[in-house]
This record gives C-alpha cells, structure tokens and sequence, in this order.
C-alpha cells in the first residue's frame, strides 16, 4: 500500500500511471544494491508493447544499510534451511511409523475370508438363517 499523501516529482504515487496507461504499483527491490528499497513499476511490463514505468520511492541507501540488511537476510535464510532439514528428517521418521503401523496390518483377502467365515460360522450356532431372514447364513 502507498504511503498516504507521498509524493514523486509533485505526483501523488497513488495516481502514477504507466504509458501503457495502466496505474504503477509499488513493491521492493531486491537486488543487491537497492534490498527492500521500494519502487513504482508497471504491472504489464514487457506485455504487449508496455514501455515500463520505473521510480523509486525511497532514497538510495547507505553502505551500511546493505550491510546489515544482507547479514539478516543471511542469518533468516540460514535458520530457514535448518529448519527445513529438521522438517525433512521429522517427516523422514513419521514415514517409518507408518510403513511399521501398516505392515502391521494383513490387508490379503485370505484372513478377511476366515474371520467372515467364522463370525458366519458363530452365528449359525446362536441363531438359525431362517430367524435372521438371511439366506447367507
């Protein structure tokens, strides 16, 4: 979003437009030179024909400013792909649970015949086909 009432060249940035015609929208560099500077630029740039809007917003930054923008942008990337390692070995041990959990189970039809066979073979002793209106029984 614009900073309410800032101005480039005596242009509100909200009513920058492009050539094209298209309103200029603002977002960051993130280049070497300019991280996190803000810039106004063409949604439509290299689209049919567009000559692309460019204006930075804010000034140009100290040396320093790059220094320690780049060392945070170091230190969150490094913590980022840690974390990223330990998700990858967090979901490496859950697979195993759960190759361990199914292989625990006998999913061949074999078993399931038996077990029907015998819950059938159970309720044949405890109650006739005939009182069930069953004809599997």
């Amino acid at each position: 979003m614009p900073p309410e009432g800032k101005e480039i060249d005596g242009v509100e940035i909200d009513q920058v437009q492009c050539q094209c015609g298209r309103r200029a929208y603002m977002r960051p560099s993130w280049t070497d030179n300019n991280p996190g500077r803000r810039f106004l630029g063409c949604a439509q740039h290299g689209v049919n024909g567009c000559l692309f809007i460019f204006m930075w917003v804010d000034p140009p930054m100290c040396a320093r400013s790059r220094e320690v923008i780049h060392g945070l942008l170091r230190r969150t990337t490094h913590q980022l792909e840690k974390e990223i390692q330990l998700c990858k070995q967090r979901e490496k041990k859950v697979m195993a649970y759960v190759v361990v959990f199914l292989s625990s189970f006998d999913f061949g039809t074999s078993s399931l015949v038996l077990e029907n066979a015998n819950v059938a073979k159970g309720c044949k002793h405890s109650m006739s086909s005939s009182k069930l209106g069953y004809g599997w029984l």
